[in-house]
């Protein structure tokens, strides 16, 4: 393990869909003077369900040994998506804030790497399309097996709770409060794709070291569908709420005898959805000292 006078412990808490596996395969790994820690989402995961006194002794015991040395730690969602696709993902993300400013103290460094809401959420579709299916209601539809939901015939939507995952400035402002903004860096995934040089820049900053030579590792594009679902086509069966649950039951056979439409949002609904965040991303702005109006965040 890689220790230093200066103890640093740099959490990558996402977004999905804004080059986390891109950043955990290709760059974190290489970082000079510093331990790259991938096997511990889990424990990352695990703050957010409970307060850090009643945590397992061993994500305590992972948390305690980094807490003099110089680390980086990365889980996607693991702070501003507070309820992942499948509806069960129930992690808050202000415990999580607090239970790693407790056990980390000062050594923490949160790191976010913010998507605009609208390609985030296209992109997540194009990853997911089977999963979230339904074009009046982009988010409403999912397999019971993955709904919070007590029947298979249970209606509730999950759109709402899912679009709140998106606001980042609900989620952040716990962050701002305990960590202070010198301990927090929020990265975007635009500048990544539109200038790498500054998000390296940035990027290395918050390492306190050069990492200039990583650069030409953003032209190598991975994980951009997820294995689970290369067998799907890439357009999807819209279906209304009752066919969905009998195209689940009958193992996507259903789905077969129905047409089909391009996979991902509307242009109409990537417009409504920068409206429905413009507000909240504007405050983000503010608060963060950020640019975001430069990617059409607000």
């Amino acid at each position: 393990m890689t220790t230093s006078s200066e103890a640093k412990v740099v959490v990558h808490g996402g977004l999905e869909k804004a080059a986390s596996t891109f950043l955990q395969e290709r760059i974190f790994p290489n970082v000079p003077n510093y331990d790259y820690v991938p096997d511990m989402r889990q424990s990352l995961i695990a703050l957010g369900t409970t307060h850090w006194s009643q945590l397992n002794p061993t994500v305590l015991s992972d948390f305690a040994r980094l807490a003099e040395s110089r680390t980086i730690l990365s889980s996607e969602g693991l702070v501003c998506v507070e309820r992942a696709y499948d509806g069960a993902y129930t992690n808050r993300s202000n415990l999580t804030i607090a239970n790693l400013s407790h056990l980390l103290k000062d050594a923490v460094h949160l790191l976010i790497v913010l998507r605009r809401q609208d390609t985030a959420i296209d992109s997540m579709i194009r990853y997911k399309q089977r999963y979230l299916a339904d074009p009046k209601s982009f988010l409403v539809d999912f397999p019971f097996k993955r709904t919070p939901v007590s029947t298979v015939w249970d209606y509730r939507s999950l759109t709402s709770r899912l679009l709140q995952s998106y606001n980042y400035h609900h989620h952040l402002i716990p962050a701002f409060d305990l960590l202070g903004p010198d301990r927090i860096t929020l990265l975007t995934h635009e500048e990544l794709v539109e200038k790498p040089n500054v998000f390296f820049a940035r990027l290395g900053k918050v390492l306190d070291t050069d990492i200039h030579s990583l650069v030409a590792e953003s032209e190598k594009k991975v994980n951009a569908r997820s294995a689970k679902y290369s067998d799907l086509p890439e357009q999807y069966v819209p279906m209304p709420h009752v066919v969905r649950r009998l195209n689940n039951l009958s193992g996507n056979r259903v789905e077969k005898l129905l047409p089909s439409r391009e996979s991902g949002l509307t242009e109409k609904m990537k417009r409504e959805i920068v409206d429905i965040f413009r507000d909240s991303n504007r405050q983000l702005s503010d608060l963060f000292e950020l640019d975001l109006d430069e990617y059409g965040y607000f």
